[in-house]
């Protein structure tokens, strides 16, 4: 029998750790995403996503560029 608890508990922390690896490497501020080492935003490195794979317990991070949707002028 599964146990739901650490099922749940394990999914977070996957979660949690594919959120704040991307957020390491976005060295800007966007929105809410606010860095007071990276303080101005840039669209020429970072407009687009980072998608994450896991495998086997394993994740890799990738960048996907992309347009700003947001509206803001480049």
């Amino acid at each position: 029998m599964i146990d739901q608890e650490a099922w749940e508990t394990t999914n977070l922390l996957t979660i949690a750790s594919a959120l704040t690896g991307a957020a390491a490497l976005r060295q800007e501020t966007r929105g809410s995403h606010w860095r007071e080492d990276f303080p101005e935003r840039e669209d020429e490195r970072f407009a687009g996503h980072f998608d994450v794979r896991v495998d086997d317990g394993e994740s890799t991070l990738s960048f996907v560029a992309a347009p700003a949707t947001d509206g803001t002028p480049r």
